[in-house]
């Protein structure tokens, strides 16, 4: 049905929305008041609760009911709860209703131009953008086993024609629960287009990206700024800034976000006071670092900056050299102030003799401790702390000095650098604490992955103790290392700067005296202190040491991809299949039929011999009994395997062969966990046999991973359409040993499991 553009329309929306703190920021009122004009009613349903101050200003708006329920069900039983509470009686007297939710910002094209241009459609329902759709099931869950074409449930429009007919209500009525994302993705909002298409309702996109149907999965999330651009799009998601690394670089090269948030901001499209301070209240600030590549790489030729600062470098030294190194790289600088803290027995003298032409102010003090001596700087607009109190280091010291020297020209490698800091935190009002890109030479590179160290129960602490609900996870890095040294803005840290004296009090009983251990806490927690207070963190660096970095990177990179026997082609999730490979203990088993079978009884285990090189060819070595006839063999017991290159060495008359695998060319393929291959010929001869196999990956199931692969081999019944029997043994099998291995560590899954999915289908 179209809709009468010569009469007003009675429009009713559903607005989702779920914070856990309950806060309903800035950017969803601008939308709201941007709608407001076109929808007659809206039910705003909260999952959860809702601040008592969000709760008054949503209050305010005309027209806009609010419910609050129990965070169950996601977004398909927000919806439900609203339609159930409205009725079908009465929602059926509007012309249309809307499901829409606060995963979608905007708008940054016309709300008038849409409504206009789908008003004059002849549909029963449309939405904003489609999600491509895709050739497998990553979730197990889709009845097809690929995911469909599908329009994106954050604003789905349904009309009158529609919302009256039986199969709608019915659908809504009968709703299944919903326990997780994957569910309302995979049970609602990939089905739900294709599902009334078949039963004959017309449907469309406002925006047309017919054209990159085979191009991309996501056009909204990989291809924004055109989507906006070009295509009239009036908004950009929400998880677009913080959705991490991880969602971007397997399908762009993770610029994406970055792009999105420099478009934004250089044509004023969205405001940024409507977005930075969302995004920092809410998010992860390590997300936010890597999703938006927040890194700042800054020149050391920096000219003509405005300096707004009266800046300060509090310097912790242990010789007076360290104090003329800091001098050196200050330069003449009127407006800053280096306030010198002594450790041990330095001389105030000998600092005093070796600073007697320091152009700018020095002050000496007794080292107070960390807080105190960051509280020095609060009179100053910005400052930066440098501590030369690392770890000791071991031999070969120069690497302990090439890190000190790494850290330091990160953080005031030459005058003009530190102009450049500056200018920096100049420019972003929002930039909270700048700390030094990590080395990763030597001993450092173990760092990574491992940033939080000890220190994430302190930190938790800390956090809880004074009272600020800022995002905190153990599996997610903090964006500031354990370093010593950082760049900050003292009004970001000043409501516990004024009472540093009690908090060094607190920090110092949860350390339990432990000096090193409450320092690097109190180093990891300021970021958060700073993002409580409003404040976003990352990280900053010079060309040079980008260049360093990145050099060295490339050649870690270059020699976990050459050990681990990677191929042009692979991308990285392969490359982690095959390094987890190893945190498994690898055990083989060999069966012996003497002519009456396959039998436990019969049959031995053992381990692979390797080589020291990570991902290096494995030769399992098997005595053979005298008459044998032929022998099963089974690369990993309760494991899916993925094996290449095997074979029996050195060359024989005997074969090898997979029994329940599939091969793709040098690969054999296990979609259960007890894979087998049989080795048959002439055994009359032959003593012991050594089976090589190039490499080998290996996946533990899940419950959920055993389900997967249940669901896809029944599609796969189903297509055959002949004697299931083997096939349904084998699942039946891989059921029953599950309980065997639920005490095993499972691995997250991957692209390698998708490979194995895939490749069941083609069959």
């Amino acid at each position: 049905m179209k809709l009468d553009s010569s009469q007003q329309t009675s429009r009713f929306g559903i607005y989702f929305f779920y914070d856990p703190s309950g806060i309903v920021d800035e950017y969803i009122f601008h939308f709201l008041n941007e709608l407001d004009p076109f929808f007659t009613e809206m039910i705003f349903v909260v999952n959860g609760k809702l601040a008592l101050e969000s709760r008054q200003k949503l209050a305010l708006i005309s027209g806009l009911q609010v419910i609050v329920r129990e965070n169950s069900g996601l977004d398909v039983w927000a919806y439900k709860t609203a339609l159930d509470y409205k009725g079908w009686r009465a929602l059926s007297a509007f012309d249309e209703i809307v499901l829409l939710n606060f995963t979608i910002m905007g708008p940054v094209n016309s709300f008038a131009d849409m409504f206009d241009e789908m008003d004059a459609k002849d549909l029963d329902f449309w939405g904003l953008t489609v999600h491509n759709g895709a050739d497998y099931d990553p979730w197990g869950k889709m009845p097809d086993g690929v995911i469909p074409l599908h329009l994106q449930s954050h604003f789905i429009a349904i009309r009158k024609s529609m919302v009256c007919s039986p199969e709608f209500q019915r659908y809504w009525d009968d709703m299944i629960p919903i326990e997780s994302y994957l569910d309302s993705v995979a049970k609602h909002e990939a089905l739900f287009t294709q599902r009334f298409a078949n039963m004959g309702f017309a449907w469309a996109s406002y925006v047309d990206t017919v054209d990159l149907e085979n191009v991309l999965y996501y056009p909204l999330f990989n291809q924004p700024i055109d989507l906006i651009e070009n295509r009239k799009c009036p908004v950009f998601k929400r998880k677009s800034f913080f959705a991490g690394t991880e969602s971007y670089i397997y399908e762009n090269s993770n610029l994406v976000a970055r792009d999105l948030l420099d478009y934004l901001r250089e044509t004023g499209r969205f405001e940024m006071r409507l977005l930075i301070p969302h995004l920092i209240r809410s998010c992860h600030l390590s997300d936010l670092a890597d999703t938006l590549n927040l890194l700042e790489v800054l020149p050391t030729n920096a000219s003509d900056v405005v300096n707004d600062f009266q800046t300060c470098i509090i310097a912790r030294i242990d010789t007076a050299e360290q104090a003329r190194v800091i001098v050196a790289r200050i330069g003449s600088r009127l407006d800053t102030t280096l306030i010198v803290a002594l450790k041990n027995s330095l001389d105030r003298a000998d600092i005093r003799a070796a600073l007697k032409d320091a152009v700018v102010t020095v002050e000496i003090v007794e080292d107070v401790g960390l807080l105190g001596l960051l509280a020095a700087a609060r009179p100053y607009g910005l400052a930066c702390f440098v501590d030369h109190m690392g770890d000791e280091g071991r031999f070969p010291f120069s690497s302990r000095d090439a890190k000190s020297e790494s850290i330091l020209s990160c953080l005031i490698d030459s005058p003009a650098y530190v102009d450049a800091v500056i200018e920096r935190f100049s420019s972003d009002r929002y930039l909270g604490v700048l700390s030094p890109l990590p080395p990763v030479h030597g001993e450092y590179f173990g760092s990574l992955g491992n940033e939080w160290g000890d220190a994430f129960k302190s930190v938790r602490t800390h956090l809880s103790e004074l009272d600020l609900n800022v995002p905190l996870d153990e599996a997610i890095p903090p964006v500031a290392r354990a370093l010593g040294s950082f760049w900050f803005r003292p009004t970001s840290l000043s409501p516990w700067l004024k009472k540093w004296k009690s908090v060094d009090k607190f920090f110092d009983d949860v350390s339990c005296g432990d000096l090193a251990a409450k320092e690097d806490a109190t180093r990891l927690t300021l970021p958060f202190m700073a993002q409580a207070a409003g404040y976003y963190s990352s990280q900053l660096a010079p060309v040079s040491t980008v260049r360093n970095q990145l050099t060295n990177m490339t050649y870690y990179l270059r020699e976990i991809n050459k050990t681990a026997r990677s191929r042009r082609g692979d991308n990285f999730s392969q490359l982690l299949a095959k390094v987890r490979q190893e945190d498994v203990d690898l055990t083989f088993a060999a069966y012996f039929n003497y002519g009456n079978g396959y039998s436990q009884i019969q049959s031995v285990q053992g381990t692979y011999e390797s080589g020291a090189a990570r991902g290096s060819s494995r030769y399992a070595n098997i005595q053979v009994p005298p008459g044998t006839i032929s022998v099963r063999f089974d690369p990993v017991e309760n494991g899916i395997t993925l094996s290449e290159g095997v074979r029996i060495e050195p060359s024989s008359t005997l074969k090898i062969a997979p029994i329940n695998g599939a091969i793709a060319g040098t690969q054999d393929i296990f979609l259960t966990i007890d894979g087998q291959y049989e080795i048959t010929g002439c055994f009359d001869d032959i003593a012991s046999i050594r089976i090589c196999l190039d490499s080998i990956s290996v996946f533990i199931p899940t419950d959920d991973d055993v389900d997967r692969v249940g669901n896809d081999l029944d599609r796969l019944r189903l297509r055959l359409g002949s004697d299931w029997s083997q096939l349904a043994l084998e699942r039946d099998r891989a059921n029953s040993a599950l309980e065997e291995i639920r005490a095993t560590r499972s691995w997250r899954y991957t692209q390698f499991l998708r490979n194995l999915l895939s490749l069941t289908r083609r069959g």
